[in-house]
């Protein structure tokens, strides 16, 4: 079933995504790599960073199984009431952490930019945004609460369509208002905190359509609510790990003008196909592995694992592919307008290509990481959390002096297949996952069909070079599109020709799940 599912997610994902594109393109044009896009990527990630641990396995790892297990064992009324305390104890806490993040901007500004303060100007425009944009942390942290609770009924639409709003907010806001930098920097910030508050009203709209409104009371720490946040602080840092160990880098490439910029441009590429594939499925897998463990049934739960890294693995090893041979057209083509240089272009290629390196890893992690929160064990993904954060601090530190921002990157990309090769370590070592032959089998034949791919796309990428940075971006656009499309043809012939899926495979996968 959760096939079906991360399918319909996806789907939505993909069109939020499109949105996303456009707003990055916008943002790209206004603003490419100078002080106003570093400023403004900074006070932008500063929330965008709770969305990203919160919405895509924290909040959801910690209340899912919770509130599932209410509701199954003791009937609607008591799963509301919890789901209620948590409510009013999370919005008294929000509101404060908001509270103080206001009152201390410049010194939250300081530590996590702190390479802006040998420029003053680009560091009081920092702090200004990220004023602006605090908000916002506010209404996605409730969006996230009402979504989970939508998610533990099996409704995962309305979580994976509100992005669309906040996109569509933004690009109407950068578009026709502002006519200087400044102001039109001013008006995306505040894009951000109007996107998300509309976000919440929509999101309260289908909690009260399908009548799971939350009991609110007088916050009360029951043993449920207790577990809840006892949870939830392992399970950020266990599932947020990759976010984490991006935000370290980004901290560290402050220091160089434009990287934070050239960071943000890399990321959201990566984030499409690990938001299509790692994020749907690892959030739709958690109840269904819940369910598995909470009774007993082990081997269907093995199963399910193991199904869905196979889909991981068949989609994530050509996009990652597909993400090397052409990042310099695809950047070239997206973003390189306006006050987005040719320059940009070939110093954000660099990111682009030791990050994809990671890729795989990191829509894999998105489903190991619910294997173990579906046993309701937290603190193994945090072990390996704290160790991944070393490798990724010492990568930096170490890579950076020789290969410049793009060292960030690499580092970053490194500590992703070290924190997955971990995770399904101790996943055997405690027998909640094992691979099984096919996987195992097919994995390898997925990989030779991706070498395939590499090879044919850089042959088409050399030999349509004069097309794909010709001056006409149409003519470029249609050319990548002819590449990508023969490189999918190219794919499904490999899948075959290896063996690695038959047609019939594919009905039975659709079946299975």
């Amino acid at each position: 079933m959760f096939l079906k599912s991360s399918a319909i997610f996806s789907i939505l994902t993909f069109i939020s995504r499109i949105f996303g594109f456009v707003r990055d393109i916008l943002l790209a044009s206004f603003f490419g790599t100078t002080a106003f896009a570093d400023a403004f990527n900074i006070a932008f990630k500063l929330p965008n960073f709770f969305r990203s641990i919160f919405a895509e396995g924290a909040f959801s790892a910690a209340f899912v199984p919770i509130f599932s297990g209410t509701l199954s064992s003791e009937g609607k009324e008591s799963a509301l009431k919890l789901g209620g305390n948590i409510f009013s104890i999370l919005t008294m806490s929000l509101l404060i952490l908001i509270l103080v993040l206001e009152v201390f901007m410049p010194f939250v500004i300081t530590l996590l930019a702190p390479g802006f303060e040998e420029d003053i100007e680009k560091f009081e425009l920092t702090v200004l945004l990220t004023y602006i944009t605090t908000p916002y942390l506010f209404f996605i942290s409730l969006v996230t609460f009402f979504s989970c609770i939508l998610n533990s009924i099996g409704k995962f639409a309305a979580m994976a369509a509100s992005p669309i709003i906040l996109n569509v907010v933004m690009i109407l806001g950068m578009y026709f208002m502002g006519t200087t930098e400044m102001e039109k920097v001013v008006v995306t910030a505040w894009t951000v905190s109007v996107g998300g508050f509309i976000q919440l009203l929509v999101i309260m709209y289908f909690v009260i359509k399908r009548r799971v409104w939350p009991i609110i009371s007088k916050p009360q720490l029951t043993d449920s609510t207790k577990k809840f946040f006892y949870n939830l602080g392992p399970a950020t840092l266990g599932s947020g790990v990759s976010q984490i160990n991006l935000w370290i880098g980004t901290i560290i490439a402050t220091s160089i003008p434009g990287a934070v910029s050239m960071i943000y441009y890399s990321d959201r590429l990566i984030q499409l196909p690990i938001s299509l594939i790692g994020v749907s499925i690892g959030i739709v897998i958690l109840p269904t592995l819940s369910r598995y463990f909470k009774t007993k049934n082990k081997t269907a739960a093995i199963t399910t694992q193991n199904r869905a890294l196979e889909i991981a693995m068949l989609l994530s090893f050509p996009c990652m592919v597909v993400l090397l041979a052409m990042a310099a057209p695809m950047i070239h083509i997206l973003f390189e307008r306006g006050e987005f240089r040719e320059s940009d272009t070939i110093n954000t290629t660099k990111g682009l290509i030791t990050l994809a390196l990671g890729l795989p890893a990191y829509v894999m992690n998105k489903i190991m990481v619910p294997c173990f929160f579906a046993v309701e064990d937290t603190k193994t993904p945090v072990k390996i959390s704290i160790i991944c954060m070393i490798v990724n601090v010492t990568g930096n530190l170490a890579l950076i002096k020789y290969m410049g921002y793009s060292g960030i990157t690499l580092a970053t990309s490194i500590t992703a297949w070290v924190n997955v090769i971990l995770l399904i370590f101790f996943a055997y070592k405690k027998e909640i996952f094992m691979f099984e032959s096919l996987t195992k089998i097919r994995s390898l034949k997925l990989l030779l069909a991706s070498v395939f791919l590499y090879l044919f796309l850089e042959a088409l990428n050399g030999l349509s070079s004069s097309m794909l940075y010709s001056g006409s971006k149409i003519v470029s656009l249609i050319t990548f599109g002819g590449i990508l499309l023969s490189g999918c043809i190219l794919y499904l012939y490999a899948i075959y020709a290896t063996g690695a899926y038959k047609l019939e495979d594919f009905k039975e996968l659709y079946k299975a799940t």
